[in-house]
Order: C-alpha cells, then sequence, then structure tokens
C-alpha cells in the first residue's frame, strides 16, 4: 500500500500488516511487479506509478477520481494485455453487503477506523483534511 501521511502509514502497518510504501520518500517501486493495482485516489502521478507497477497480463482498477491530469500508459496496457477496470458507483445491494461482511467481522480488526460524535464532524473533516488525524477514515456517531 502506498501513502504519503506519515501517520496513515503507521496506521496501516499496525493494523493491517501489509507492506507500507512511501511515494516520496522510498526509492521507486519496481515495475512490472504486481498482478493487481488498486489506484483508490486517482491522481496523474497515481495513475503513472500504478500503470509502471502493473506486470504484464495483470489488472489495474481506478477508483479515486482526484483528477483527469496526466496520461495513462495506453501502450502498455494494449501491448502487455493489462486489464483495466473503471470503477465509479455502488448499489443499495452492495452497500446491505458491506454493512454485513463489517458485521460479521469479514474486514477484519477495523480499530483504524475512528468514531467521533457528529457533533464534532467539522473538526474531523479539518483533522483529515490538515494531516492531523492517522485514521484514512472518521465515522460520525449521532
Amino acid at each position: 500500500m502506498s501513502e504519503t501521511h506519515s501517520m496513515r502509514r503507521h496506521s496501516v502497518a499496525r493494523h493491517v500488516g501489509c507492506q507500507v510504501y512511501d511515494p516520496i520518500n522510498d526509492p521507486p517501486i519496481d515495475t512490472d511487479a504486481y498482478d493487481l493495482v488498486i489506484d483508490a485516489v486517482g491522481g496523474g502521478v497515481t495513475r503513472k506509478t500504478a500503470m509502471a507497477a502493473v506486470k504484464p497480463g495483470g489488472i489495474f482498477i481506478h477508483i479515486g477520481l482526484m483528477d483527469s491530469s496526466g496520461e495513462l500508459d495506453i501502450r502498455k496496457l494494449t501491448l502487455f494485455e493489462v486489464s483495466l477496470i473503471g470503477v465509479y458507483c455502488y448499489t443499495a445491494a452492495d452497500l446491505r453487503a458491506a454493512v454485513q461482511a463489517i458485521s460479521d467481522g469479514m474486514l477484519g480488526d477495523l480499530t483504524w477506523v475512528e468514531t467521533r460524535p457528529l457533533v464534532d464532524g467539522a473538526q474531523a473533516f479539518d483533522d483529515l483534511h490538515n494531516g492531523l488525524s492517522a485514521a484514512a477514515k472518521i465515522v460520525l456517531i449521532p
């Protein structure tokens, strides 16, 4: 997983236990190295990095919509037969399935998700925007 924010990198390492990459300070990741790459940010830099990282015959899933700048390596997509999947929305059935998966514990330890009272919502958004929270997500409780 790639994350620029140091608090979130440490949170991911502690709660998820996967390898965490700092795209600003770490050496570049290997090219053509991963069977599946998911770009959940959708910025020009993240698209370029994701496309470089996916191996021939691999799958590149694009979710994020940060911006439309930057190019997609169409030559690699075609010559290396990379599958590109764009994901945008979900159905009510998807939401019910997600809630059931959380309830059943299928998503593992979710202690990395922070909860706050709804009345603290403005501060939560401000903290996320200013990088003052280690949580990637804050759930507001009414």
